[in-house]
């Protein structure tokens, strides 16, 4: 067998690059289903919300605050709470399960406090970064 010459590598490189460069991007499907959910729970803009509107009059919230307007159900208790996070809210679950118990109490209060999902992720973030 012969051995390919080293002086052509870097044309054989060149040449792969630029057949690669000519195909068109190959599409990865989101056939995984924790994917799926990551990805709608990303897109959901609250249009469900049960929420009353805020008034028109009220600030608003600091920047880079979360600002969708969706509910967790009302009323749950602590154990309750995290089921429906770990089920239903699968990109905060991710954030939250990283909490330890007092932080989790904390965040299991905002909920309690405000039901709309964006003050829970608010609480884990702020409980994350220590603050």
């Amino acid at each position: 067998m012969r051995k390919f010459p080293d002086r052509y590598w870097h044309v054989a490189v060149v040449l792969l690059t630029g057949v690669l460069s000519c195909l068109p991007p190959v599409a990865v499907p989101a056939s995984d289903g924790y994917l799926r959910a990551l990805e709608a729970e990303a897109s959901d803009t609250g249009a469900r919300s049960t929420a009353p509107a805020a008034p028109a009059h009220q600030a608003a919230p600091p920047a880079g605050m979360l600002q969708d307007r969706r509910t967790i159900r009302p009323g749950m208790d602590f154990g309750a709470f995290e089921t429906e996070l770990e089920e239903a809210y699968p990109g905060t679950w991710f954030l939250y399960e990283k909490l330890g118990a007092p932080q989790r109490k904390a965040v299991y209060g905002a909920y309690r406090k405000d039901g709309r999902t964006a003050a829970v992720r608010n609480e884990i973030v702020r409980q994350l970064s220590g603050h």
